[in-house]
């Protein structure tokens, strides 16, 4: 984990397509490392980028995973909002909508 630190934090701090993409990759690691906390930081910082479809539910499902159930609901219901004109029947959408019933939302 710390060399994709090493390696990719420059470009994280970065603007532009790679360091989006450097902060997509630090955040899953980050996730996938138990560090909740750094991947919201990441994935918040690519929520005005052209990822910010995959950032927004990452991070309705990272606090939903949290148990930040009201901050969960607000990143489907934007997710479920940026992509309203989508197929609805991607499955992305649906989990979304899925996750927002469950959550009463």
């Amino acid at each position: 984990m710390s060399d994709a630190r090493r390696l990719l934090g420059p470009t994280a701090r970065e603007r532009g397509n790679p360091a989006t993409l450097a902060r997509t990759s630090l955040a899953e690691l980050e996730l996938a490392q138990g560090n909740s906390v750094e991947a919201i930081r990441l994935h918040e910082a690519n929520l005005n980028t052209y990822s910010r479809f995959q950032a927004t539910l990452s991070l309705a499902q990272i606090h939903e995973s949290r148990g930040d159930i009201e901050q969960a609901r607000v990143y489907y219901r934007s997710f479920l909002t940026i992509t309203r004109a989508g197929d609805q029947d991607l499955p992305e959408i649906v989990q979304a909508k899925e996750a927002l019933a469950r959550l009463r939302g």
